[in-house]
């Protein structure tokens, strides 16, 4: 699959395409809302989730969506709403990509107080369609039904059905996939760089994977490889209840001297979130 990609999820300038972030503080005493994911994690999340609706694009609407928000301790948001909008389909598009993005809990020693964090979406038709011809699509896969919309993210184990991999001929497994398509850096080689990148990501109901983190790093582009691989899985989601539903994952890729692949193995503590 990764092979006949038409696109590379780790392009620098993708943040610029979509989306400008700032936060603003409750008060001086209280942090704001931070992401799950790092920088560059989030321009992956943004270039794979990024949707226009077709008719803002046929009419040229184009303009910048701000959500202004509370998060509890726990990193839960509690309010959302729009603050400054472009057109109730544009809107609701911004929406639908920020209520997948995960939040970090407050630290231990915070006030018990909400925190509130604003987010701006860009949206711009010339920079759009660059991006999804870069990336292979126009508009990212619709949810599968039927769907628990509510938001909760499930562990794998209390999943009825587990998601599972979608696999081709040429790699039937998810431990093939990875063995087979992800590379190992010419620079790490190089350098004599080795070790386990662990990542946790949320398989998503349209079978995408968001939020991508990288729990261990590797340097010498080991994580962005192991990144970019995950990025391009497609997964049939979980199901609880008879309802597909958002899940937490883990998995753990190790890159060893001597070899031109990285190795998958298991991770055998998906707590979960």
């Amino acid at each position: 699959m990764s092979k006949k990609m038409k696109y590379s999820l780790l392009q620098p300038m993708m943040l610029l395409v979509v989306i400008c972030i700032s936060f603003s503080l409750h008060s001086q005493t209280v942090p704001s809302p931070v992401m799950n994911m790092s920088e560059s994690e989030y321009k992956i999340f943004l270039s794979q989730f990024v949707n226009y609706p077709e008719k803002a694009l046929q009419n040229g609407v184009e303009g910048d969506v701000q959500i202004d928000f509370f998060c509890d301790k726990n990193g839960q948001v509690t309010e959302r709403l729009v603050s400054k909008n472009v057109s109730q389909a544009v809107d609701s598009a911004a929406l639908a990509m920020f209520d997948l993005i995960i939040w970090k809990p407050l630290p231990t020693n915070a006030p018990d107080v909400m925190s509130k964090g604003s987010l701006t979406f860009g949206f711009n038709i010339k920079k759009f369609r660059k991006l999804a011809k870069h990336r292979g699509y126009v508009q990212a896969p619709p949810i599968n039904q039927p769907a628990d919309t509510s938001g909760k993210i499930y562990t794998v184990e209390k999943a009825k059905i587990p998601p599972e991999f979608i696999k081709s001929d040429d790699n039937p497994t998810l431990a093939d996939y990875i063995n087979n398509e992800l590379k190992y850096p010419e620079t790490a080689k190089k350098l004599g760089l080795a070790g386990t990148v662990t990542l946790s990501f949320i398989i998503e109901l349209n079978g995408m994977p968001s939020n991508i983190h990288a729990e261990s790093y590797v340097g010498g582009g080991c994580t962005e490889e192991a990144i970019r691989l995950i990025s391009a899985l497609k997964w049939t989601p979980a199901m609880v209840n008879d309802k597909y539903v958002r899940t937490f994952n883990k998995l753990n890729i190790t890159f060893e001297k001597g070899r031109n692949n990285a190795i998958y193995i298991p991770n055998q503590n998906n707590t979960g979130i």
